[in-house]
């Protein structure tokens, strides 16, 4: 039997706890579902994304790994006679949480199962959607299913990341509804009143002829067994039975729990660890002497029966007493029957007591254990001592590639040659072996872990040839050290070489460098030049739009101030790059001095050019400001001759003397004259054009006052007759409206009176306001008549409509009103064959179908009565 390969664990989910149904189906289903009577979001759609992890080991050597999403399948079973219902998952277990409304109620079951080795991802989908459908149909309740691939355990160290997955971890969350789903006439759902039978009290069972709640667990278990084999080999046949129940001669193990399971993942032991070994011992030295377990108790005892009478069926409920726990110190041991001639002391010739038997037996666990530990010990202390002597290897071999194979000319900068002893250096490295080394000490510490997992594996043969593949590691860890012994001296010397070259090299470089920062101010300066001489050319035009210069020696006497020698600049640039050429082992005094020359030729024209721009920029600054004084005036001038240029014009001493005036004699008190003459100007011109003006308005006036009253009275005949015409239209138009609905004979139907004159009402209404809506080529007066004619409409045909519907709430809910509403559904459908556009019959026709259908479920309740499903 596969019994590694079954587990079924069964816990309530319940608000006494903290437990919410909603945040358990999301984690289950990797979803985002909102609790919508507290607004929480419970999101786990991480679980259904895969992810990449990044890891590093302690030499900076970077892979990844890809890790599938978590959630392999998920679905929602219902049961078979509820099979047209769609349920949505977050809507539903909202209705769940909101139904069970005490503090400690209980919200559902969950199912935790795990997938036996041996099937495939299809198989496992087939097996859980069969034993969730057996379950809903059971318990007539809905079943969120989701199946999750084994879960990834990621541990972190000092050295970097280290990766580690659960194998063979396949499983499923199966969540169980508190409550029964009910398939409503239209397809949609309901939930029970009381919980689903499954979950009643023992006594409430009995009452009503079924067997305790312990059965149901037992059922269950049972079920998925059942299940499970049927799709298994009968090599890998799993069951629900311990070993006792099954009559298997081993002692069981603790359960280690996911925590704990994390935690020997990192390395660390635990008490129940430990215990497990021990128990591991045990039943290997059980089987090899074929010994046999007494527990100390009387296994399950079956106490009282209980037979009650339902329905005329006679109900039998055992009561019973579950297996006790085992407990070490009560068991005891013998042999089987057909060795009892062995089992005796073979000095006095008597049978062997069974607690020196257990206490020898314990020794020999015991001493085994402690010798194999000494051995995992000392091969642990060989394996830390040689992986430390690789890892100061790797990281020498790190260096030296470093320094000599990935930066080849690292020294070329210097000017001197270290070809020979490089090549020397590179020639060696790859003598030193160190990688394929690491990875097999890396191997060899895993199965060390694997004998402390499980010591069948640390054979004498199996240390042997560990010890001999460590030797050999050992061997190279020398053969490495003589080489890098013998790479030390030439590496000292390239180094030191290497230093005096830089001690000349560094203060030339520094000169250089100051040189160099010179230079870029210099660059700077002149871009500066540039930028003024455009500063300049627009402060000059400023000047000369306000007519203060136009004097051009000027201009350019300024402007030259901008140039600069770019030859000269170019020249000191190329010397600069001819020293940088230099050489460390090339330095030497012409050298200096060329260096020292640059220098000062670099100082003296940085001068030159920082004086120029001084004077430049004074000179802009001078212009500026004088624009920045008259620039007011002269534009206070100009906006006075474009504003008021026809009334100066008519002065010409006044035009003379504000046109021919300097910008520079320009100020506020001549301005302000001017303005006040052009004003008193102005005011005499003013009074002669407004009694021009007075005398042509009069006659203006006169002329349109006759033509709007020739209009008026043109207006107000033709009015009447559009009012007239729209009146003849309308009352026409309900002529006709009065004949359909006589001729759709509603008097027909056999109703009270006033039922059908609400209906005749409802249905003129109706064709008539459709009639008004569609009427076309209208004039502007007859548009309003008819928007106010349809408003007034609209508040007719909301009082028929509401009145219509009182009239037929009167009836009673009897059969002749079924009659009676589809007889009138059939006059409004022939209402719209005159009308198809009617708003007010296509909604009324499927609210007296929702009438007619609520009238018939009241009759089938009244019919109907409702009585517990007997199991």
């Amino acid at each position: 039997m596969n019994n590694k390969g079954f587990h079924v664990s069964v816990k309530p989910v319940t608000k006494g706890n903290g437990g919410s149904v909603i945040a358990k189906a999301a984690y289950n289903s990797g979803s985002e579902l909102t609790d919508k009577k507290t607004n929480t979001v419970h999101d786990y759609t991480s679980k259904m994304t895969a992810k990449k992890i990044e890891l590093i080991d302690k030499y900076g050597v970077k892979t990844s790994k890809n890790i599938e999403k978590n959630v392999a399948y998920s679905v929602l079973i219902v049961p078979k006679i509820a099979d047209k219902i769609t349920v949505e998952r977050e809507q539903f277990w909202n209705d769940i949480e909101l139904i069970e409304k005490s503090a400690k109620a209980q919200l559902g079951v969950e199912i935790d199962v795990m997938f036996p080795r041996g099937l495939s991802a299809d198989q496992r989908i087939d097996l859980v959607e069969s034993y969730s459908q057996e379950l809903a149909d059971r318990y007539n309740i809905l079943v969120d299913v989701n199946i999750h691939k084994p879960h990834t355990h990621i541990q972190k160290k000092d050295d970097g990341q280290v990766l580690e997955i659960t194998k063979d971890n396949h499983h499923a969350h199966i969540l169980l509804s508190s409550r029964e789903i009910i398939q409503n006439p239209d397809d949609s759902y309901s939930l029970s009143k009381r919980k689903n039978w499954g979950l009643w009290s023992t006594s409430e069972r009995l009452k009503k002829g079924l067997n305790g709640r312990g059965d149901e667990l037992k059922y269950q278990r049972k079920l998925w067994a059942d299940k499970a084999n049927d799709m298994l080999p009968d090599d890998l046949k799993i069951t629900e039975k311990s070993y006792r129940e099954q009559g298997i001669n081993q002692l069981p193990k603790m359960k280690l729990g996911k925590s704990l399971y994390k935690d020997i993942l990192k390395g660390k032991n635990s008490v129940i660890n430990e215990y497990n070994e021990i128990i591991d011992e045990l039943n290997k030295y059980i089987k090899a002497n074929d010994i046999i377990i007494d527990y100390g108790d009387n296994g399950r005892i079956d106490t009282e029966i209980n037979e009650q009478e339902f329905k005329g069926v006679t109900v039998g409920y055992k009561k019973r007493k579950p297996f006790a726990n085992i407990n070490i110190n009560n068991i005891s041991y013998s042999a089987p029957k057909k060795e009892l001639d062995k089992a005796v002391d073979k000095e006095l010739d008597e049978p062997v007591d069974n607690v020196k038997l257990l206490a020898d037996f314990m020794n020999i666990a015991d001493d085994i254990e402690l010798v194999k530990k000494a051995q995992r010990s000392a091969l642990l202390s060989t394996i830390n001592d040689i992986d430390e002597r690789l890892s100061k290897q790797a990281e020498n071999v790190i260096f030296l590639k470093d320094k000599y194979q990935r930066v080849p000319n690292a020294y070329a900068h210097l000017g001197q040659e270290f070809s020979a002893d490089i090549e020397l250096v590179t020639s060696r490295i790859p003598s030193i072996k160190t990688i394929d080394e690491v990875k097999a000490i890396k191997e060899a510490l895993k199965l060390v872990e694997q004998f402390k997992q499980d010591d069948m594996m640390q054979t004498d043969q199996s240390v042997n040839e560990l010890k001999k593949h460590l030797d050999q590691i050992d061997k190279q860890t020398l053969d490495n050290h003589k080489i890098i012994k013998e790479l030390v001296p030439i590496h000292g010397a390239i180094i030191n070489a290497s230093k005096a070259l830089r001690a000349l090299e560094k203060p030339f470089n520094a000169t250089l460098d100051k040189a160099q920062k010179e230079l870029d101010k210099i660059n700077n300066l002149v871009i500066e030049k540039e930028m003024n001489e455009d500063r300049w050319v627009d402060a000059f035009n400023n000047l000369v739009d306000i007519e203060v210069t136009d004097n051009m020696q000027t201009f350019e006497k300024f402007k030259a101030l901008a140039d600069y020698d770019v030859d000269a600049f170019k020249a000191l640039e190329h010397i600069h790059e001819q020293l940088k050429q230099i050489k460390a082992h090339q330095i030497d005094d012409t050298a200096q001095q060329q260096l020292d020359n640059l220098v000062q030729s670099i100082s003296d024209y940085k001068d030159k050019t920082d004086s120029d721009l001084k004077a430049l920029k004074q000179q802009i600054n001078t212009s500026n400001k004088t624009y920045e004084r008259l620039e007011p005036l002269y534009t206070q001038r100009t906006e006075l001759l474009d504003q008021s240029a026809a009334v100066i014009e008519q002065d010409d001493d006044l035009h003379d003397e504000i046109t021919t005036t300097k910008t520079t004699q320009l100020n506020n008190d001549r301005l302000n004259e001017w303005r006040e003459r052009t004003h008193q100007l102005h005011t005499q011109l003013i009074r002669y054009n407004e009694q021009v003006e007075r005398e042509q308005e009069a006659k203006r006036q006169a002329d349109a006052a006759a033509e709007k009253l020739a209009a008026q009275r043109s207006q107000d005949q033709e009015k009447e007759q559009q009012i007239k015409e729209y009146d003849e239209r309308v009352n026409s138009f309900n002529d006709r409206v009065d004949t359909v609905v006589t001729e759709i004979d509603f008097k027909g139907v056999n109703a009270p009176y006033d039922l059908i004159d609400s209906a005749e009402k409802l249905a003129k209404i109706a064709i008539a306001l459709e009639g008004y809506k569609s009427v076309d080529d209208l004039t502007a007066i007859q548009q309003g008549m008819n928007k106010t004619l349809i408003k007034n409409s609209e508040i007719t045909a909301e009082n028929a409509n509401k009145n219509f519907n009182d009239q037929l709430d009167k009836l009673p809910s009897n059969k002749q009103k079924i009659e009676v509403i589809e007889q009138l559904s059939t006059k409004f459908a022939e209402v719209l064959d005159y009308q198809a556009k009617s708003e007010i019959v296509i909604d009324l026709l499927p609210q007296l179908e929702q009438q007619q259908k609520t009238t018939q479920q009241s009759l089938d309740r009244a019919n109907s009565y409702s009585a517990p499903r007997p199991f």
